[in-house]
């Protein structure tokens, strides 16, 4: 009775790193509380464990593959850095806290019971997001609001991937836990005005009410409400963008959200080849094969002094054909399994959309995220004793 007690503990190391994710006290790039609490809970959980982290053969293959890529990273950024004369080693600390990010969350699911390790992810991000809604609340930030966020794009692209996690323990969330989570995530994207998160949570929302999991052998009554979903959702978009309601014409935030989209054609910053860093690829020479190294960015005339503002160009550019490959195999060993493909490829539309124009694989919450899903799909694959959310 003990043990299971603290099986269903243990859970909580996960929520509390959610639960404090939008506290950032720090430059963007530097630990924030959460990393540091989530790096104590590492440490304790290697002391209690003698030394060394308890994972399965199966997920000791994810967390090799892993560390490899990360090897391969640093190697190419430390010869770069030999080329240039200059170092552009940093990068590869982002990696390596997602490394071990991926470590314990697997560590931690496997010891855990399932369905209360759901509760607890649920938990941490309700309290993560009412956190979030205090910072919207105090109006920090300009007209494109930050929460306690560095900049606008990291509120949008955490509350995307909030939203992602409602949706894949949707099947285990009370209602007004849906309610709760998905009208704070989705007003936390509307205040950033991130227009990739925007459209990402959009798409994310449309492709689950169609295709999510539970849709499988359709009644009338869920066709019914399926359509009439979709007709609210639809409702409510044109109302956002194209009418002339007085609450959002008056509202500062929404008619700055209206605005932004609406010029999505014409900002500079929409343009993938200029905007984005995409013409970087072209300036990759020889290097297509291995990369440039992620940094040094006054080499190129795309985005001169800055980095690519996309995950795929950023990987391309920084690692070559190798290690883009090499992360297209990773995450597809972590969520591309075949009875759950197309589940997890609608979970994961809107971040890989946002991906097209930010970088996004630096966040943890997604790494997080991509091993619950791999190590749901092993339970059910060994036969562990669980109800999961594909019931």
């Amino acid at each position: 009775m003990q043990e299971a007690s603290k099986k269903n503990r243990i859970g909580i190391i996960l929520a509390t790193y959610i639960a404090l994710k939008p506290l950032y006290l720090r430059s963007s790039g530097s630990l924030q509380i959460a990393d540091g609490v989530l790096l104590i809970c590492l440490l304790w959980l290697i002391i209690r464990d003698h030394g060394r982290i308890h994972v399965s053969k199966n997920n000791s293959r994810v967390i090799v593959l892993f560390f490899v890529l990360c090897l391969y990273q640093a190697l190419v950024n430390l010869t770069w850095s030999a080329i240039l004369g200059q170092m552009i080693i940093k990068p590869i600390l982002y990696y390596g806290f997602n490394f071990l990010v991926v470590c314990i969350t697997l560590a931690v699911a496997e010891e855990a019971d399932y369905i209360e390790l759901s509760n607890y992810i649920i938990k941490g991000c309700f309290v993560s997001l009412i956190i979030t809604s205090i910072g919207l609340f105090l109006n920090l930030g300009g007209a494109r609001r930050l929460g306690f966020f560095n900049n606008p794009n990291q509120l949008g692209y955490y509350a995307l991937i909030m939203l992602t996690f409602l949706l894949f323990y949707f099947q285990k969330t009370s209602l007004f836990v849906k309610i709760a989570i998905g009208g704070m995530a989705i007003w936390s994207i509307i205040a950033s005005a991130s227009k990739a998160a925007f459209i990402g949570a959009v798409i994310l929302i449309f492709l689950y009410t169609l295709f999510g999991k539970g849709h499988e052998g359709r009644t009338t009554n869920k066709l019914i409400l399926q359509m009439a979903v979709l007709a609210v959702f639809a409702v409510l978009l044109y109302v956002l963008f194209f009418s002339d309601n007085q609450i959002v014409l008056s509202n500062r935030t929404l008619f700055f959200l209206r605005r932004r989209m609406l010029a999505l054609s014409t900002e500079n910053d929409s343009a993938l080849s200029t905007g984005r860093g995409y013409d970087r690829i072209f300036e990759m020479n020889g290097n297509f094969l291995w990369g440039m190294g992620e940094g040094g960015y006054d080499r190129f005339t795309s985005l001169n002094g800055n980095e690519a503002h996309s995950t795929y160009v950023t990987l391309l550019v920084s690692y070559g054909l190798l290690g883009f490959l090499g992360y297209i195999f990773l995450f597809a060993k972590m969520s591309f399994k075949r009875k759950v493909l197309k589940d997890n490829m609608i979970l994961l539309s809107g971040v890989l959309i946002y991906s097209v124009s930010h970088n996004g694989l630096r966040n943890s919450l997604l790494w997080l995220l991509l091993a619950l899903m791999y190590t749901q799909y092993n339970r059910q694959e060994t036969g562990l004793a669980l109800t999961d959310s594909y019931n």
